[in-house]
């Protein structure tokens, strides 16, 4: 991140984007693997709920921060992504210095599973990515370029759909522990049927933001597919034994 601000052309775009993404699948997959591993099955639908509203918290500092600098300061991109990769850097520092190490009782499984029996599995998280990657580029690059959005416009509508899930997220957690996983996807992938359909047809700036902000709400559902796997698994999937 520090570094995308001093690479403007389209190969420094490529690397920057690249590592960055890596990053970040990283982050989930061994955020996602723990949840599962610590939380019981009937706690773990509102605690994922808590963790969307908690990283919504932090979302709404970071973003809050970069409205009100680039609607008063206008430090540029360069600065803006220097000053965002130090802090990061030296969160991760002090978290690594600070905060206890805790070790599982039961070591984690460490390689690449396939089963046949988690196709449906398989099917839902292929359709979540895609589903992502609707809404993080093609739904956003759709307000700048068709709505003419700027950057504290963007920054404002994250800090909406983080305020919303800030507040809802724990509530849609526990919906999926009451009315479970098939009826929280049911709702989920219909609503976004509507919603992208919307996307197609919409001329309205203020329809299309609205759009944008009902599809963030979802992302709260796909709680629901964690769960879902958590239920299935075979144990030695998510632990490796002892011996």
């Amino acid at each position: 991140m520090a570094a995308t601000g001093f690479s403007p052309s389209e190969y420094g775009l490529y690397v920057t984007t690249v590592l960055m993404s890596i990053g970040f699948h990283y982050f989930e997959t061994v955020k996602s693997s723990l949840s599962l591993q610590w939380l019981s099955k009937e706690e773990a639908p509102a605690f994922l709920g808590r963790l969307i509203a908690v990283g919504s918290f932090s979302a709404l500092v970071a973003f809050g921060l970069v409205w009100v600098l680039f609607k008063w300061l206008e430090p540029g991109y360069v600065w803006l992504y220097l000053f965002g990769g130090s802090i990061g850097l030296v969160l991760v520092i002090l978290m690594w210095a600070i905060f206890p190490h805790f070790e599982s009782k039961v070591p984690q499984n460490k390689h690449l599973v396939l089963r046949k029996r988690y196709w449906l599995f398989y099917l839902l998280t292929f359709m979540s990515g895609a589903r992502r990657q609707i809404f993080v580029v093609f739904a956003a690059f759709m307000m700048v370029e068709k709505f003419g959005y700027g950057v504290a416009e963007i920054s404002l509508l994250f800090i909406i759909n983080h305020l919303l899930s800030l507040f809802l997220a724990l509530k849609i957690g526990r919906l999926i522990g009451r009315i479970g996983e098939r009826r929280a996807l049911t709702i989920e992938y219909s609503g976004l049927i509507l919603v992208f359909a919307g996307y197609a047809f919409v001329e309205n700036a203020y329809i299309g933001a609205g759009l944008y902000v009902i599809d963030h709400v979802f992302f709260a559902m796909a709680i629901a597919i964690k769960t879902y796997f958590q239920k299935i698994a075979d144990p030695r999937i998510l632990h490796r034994p002892r011996g």
